[in-house]
């Protein structure tokens, strides 16, 4: 397996930094698109160990640093919204599909947290994917904005337009457009149009991301095949290094399974 790192632009011009995992002697084989959560970045150690199984299990892999996020690409995190981090994905995936050890008929994507929102709503959007895996994927993000501000924090936010991300005096601000893009995405509309074959992996120990969200995917999504995966015990983050070999494992025996046909 060998990586290359690479710059894209996105569809508004901007650069867009990736990591490109490829297989030795990789020719016309399925890619998978990685997509990271709010306030991730591509050399988060869940989203590199997803991106190497895949490789691995001789799939291309393409992790990115979406814009206005935290990694090496182009933005501002204040500017961030979830219609950017679709565009961005378009984009990504774009770009897999010209390249030459790319079969472009035959692609996938995973996403964590909200980049599995992302990744959900991206393959709804795009019939040309062909398998999704969402991990740890939020529903209804809007819903958990007052636990993480409090109710105080979400009425500031909303009157001065921005809010400080913990922890305080971090100095690190979000628009609040980040929160009515959020509130006018349908999530529940947008996936029912999902057709790709899904594994929804949640962790039942994680106290971001609840079991809710994960059985909120189960009932919405429009794919004829769809499977829950529990991981027993696993945080938001799979911090215990047996529960993220097994997401690992899920992932991309997932993947290479529905791509591989």
């Amino acid at each position: 397996m060998r990586e290359e790192t690479i710059v894209i632009p996105n569809l508004q011009g901007r650069s867009m930094v990736g990591s490109l995992a490829i297989p030795d002697d990789a020719s016309a084989v399925p890619a998978v698109l990685v997509i990271h959560g709010f306030r991730g970045n591509r050399e988060e150690h869940h989203i590199q160990a997803v991106s190497d199984a895949l490789a691995w299990a001789g799939l291309v892999s393409l992790r990115v640093d979406l814009t206005d996020n935290l990694g090496d690409s182009e933005g501002n995190f204040f500017d961030l919204t979830v219609n950017q981090e679709l565009d961005d994905a378009q984009a990504a995936l774009a770009y897999l599909a010209e390249r030459p050890e790319v079969d472009a008929a035959r692609l996938g994507i995973t996403g964590h947290s909200l980049g599995g929102l992302v990744a959900a709503v991206t393959a709804a959007r795009s019939p040309g994917i062909r398998a999704l895996v969402t991990l740890s994927a939020v529903f209804n993000m809007p819903e958990k904005f007052p636990r993480i501000v409090g109710d105080e924090g979400l009425q500031i936010w909303r009157e001065t337009g921005k809010v400080e991300m913990d922890p305080p005096g971090s100095e690190l601000y979000l628009g609040y457009q980040f929160y009515e893009a959020l509130v006018a995405l349908d999530v529940a509309s947008e996936v029912a149009q999902a057709q790709a074959p899904c594994r929804i992996i949640q962790g039942d120990a994680d106290p971001i991301v609840t079991m809710e969200d994960a059985r909120r995917y189960q009932e919405h999504l429009g794919s004829v095949e769809k499977e829950l995966s529990v991981i027993a015990g696993g945080d938001h983050v799979y911090g215990n290094q047996s529960h993220l070999m097994q997401v690992c494992l899920l992932t991309a025996d997932w993947l290479r399974r529905h791509l591989s046909a």
